[in-house]
């Protein structure tokens, strides 16, 4: 049984080959995964499913993945998202923290550093990890 055994993580990246394969990655390590390649999308899955973590690309189109952030926290305050982007701009990384993202990863990134980053995310629930975040809802 793995430590992640019940850790469910929504992934949402526009790009198919990175989404399937930190998916993959993610599995592999015991999480449960759900993944999304539409920003759009993410918040009908949170209202379906409640979620250990979130891991979101930053550079979508449409709805960028700080926006999407940002309506993340508006939805549910507690839930840990990691952000992840392979355009690493002036004061990002900042921006990203000020709108609640708990890390901060830049592609292409170490699967190892990616597992550990989720792991840690996931125990941000007070010590009690596994236990997905049924949030302060204000939505």
């Amino acid at each position: 049984m793995s430590r992640n055994d019940g850790c469910s993580i929504l992934v949402v990246d526009d790009n198919g080959i990175v989404l399937d394969s930190v998916s993959r990655l993610l599995k592999l390590h015991g999480f449960s995964v759900t993944p999304c390649n539409d920003a759009n999308e993410v918040i009908g899955c949170l209202r379906e499913k409640n979620f250990s973590a979130v891991l979101t690309d930053i550079e979508m189109p449409g709805l960028s993945g700080m926006e999407l952030l940002k309506r993340i926290k508006e939805f549910n305050t507690d839930i840990p998202v990691v952000v992840m982007t392979g355009h690493l701009g002036t004061g990002m990384t900042e921006k990203a923290a000020s709108h609640g993202a708990v890390d901060f990863i830049t592609k292409p990134f170490n699967p190892a550093y990616l597992v550990r980053a989720m792991e840690k995310a996931v125990d941000k629930n007070d010590g009690d990890k596994g236990q997905a975040y049924p949030g302060k809802m204000t939505q």
